[in-house]
């Protein structure tokens, strides 16, 4: 019986999304990037503070933190 409700189920959903197929799809991607974002942010700024701590030049960095701009507004947004 549970599993005769689990395939309604699912079969209920996809005809529910069918009809908006790319939206979920688009929305699947950009949740899947956020996600990512989210765990490579602080990657990225822990090797910003490790050059900067290492002494690299205030250029280097300047133009590190202006590459990665863009996707700091991602995250934002």
């Amino acid at each position: 019986m549970m599993v005769h409700w689990e395939l309604a189920c699912c079969t209920s959903i996809s005809r529910h999304i069918r009809p908006q197929r790319r939206r979920f799809t688009l929305l699947t991607l950009f949740l899947f990037c956020s996600i990512g974002l989210r765990i490579l942010n602080p990657q990225i700024i822990r090797g910003f503070i490790d050059s900067a701590l290492a002494g690299d030049a205030l250029s280097k960095l300047t133009a590190a933190s202006e590459e990665m701009r863009p996707l700091w507004q991602l995250e934002t947004a």
